[in-house]
Formats: C-alpha cells, structure tokens, sequence
C-alpha cells in the first residue's frame, strides 16, 4: 500500500486501509474531528517562566511576501481554531516552509 501515490483517488487509498483500521477513518483522519481540541484533562498543564530571566536574543529572519501571507493565514486559523495561543513571550518561535510536491508552501 502506498498512499503517496497521487494517482489514487481517495476513494480507493480508503479502500486499501486494513480492516482492523477502518474504524478510525472518521476519527483519525478527518478535519472535522481535527478542529476539535480534546477536552481538558488532568493532565493539562502550564510551563512556569522563571522571572527576571535574560532571554538570549533571537535573530529574526525576514520572508517574502508569498511566505508572509502563508504565515498570516496559518496563524489566523489555528489561532480562530484555539490549536495555538498568543504567546508572552518576548522573543520569536522558529518554523520552516516546505513546499509540497506541486511548488506551494
């Protein structure tokens, strides 16, 4: 089975997950579900910021305006979507772009 194989419809790669597996179709492998966060849990828990801590300074590197709107659009719906909060942090995160097989970010 090879589900990277673009000439696959959906359709038939859901035809070639194993049946033991098929019951996780809707529960694993859909955007609706993933929109959802899981419910709170005893298990939650906050990361304590030591006070009066220097920050070591962080370079920030400048993106193109193609890269900066796919920034945007990330932040914006995972921020509409709660996956990730405003941080207070006063230094920046690292990410990278890949690009997928057809050039876009």
């Amino acid at each position: 089975m090879n589900i990277r194989n673009k000439s696959k419809s959906i359709e038939e790669i859901r035809e070639d997950i194993p049946e033991e597996y098929k019951d996780f179709n809707n529960r694993v492998f859909n955007k609706v579900v993933f929109e959802k966060l899981p419910d709170r849990s005893k298990w939650d828990h906050a990361i304590k910021l030591i006070s009066n801590v220097i920050l070591k300074d962080c370079k920030i590197y400048p993106l193109n305006v193609k890269e900066q709107k796919e920034l945007d659009k990330f932040l914006d719906e995972h921020l509409k979507s709660g996956r990730i909060r405003l941080s207070k942090l006063p230094c920046a995160a690292p990410f990278f772009f890949v690009k997928k097989k057809d050039g876009s970010l």
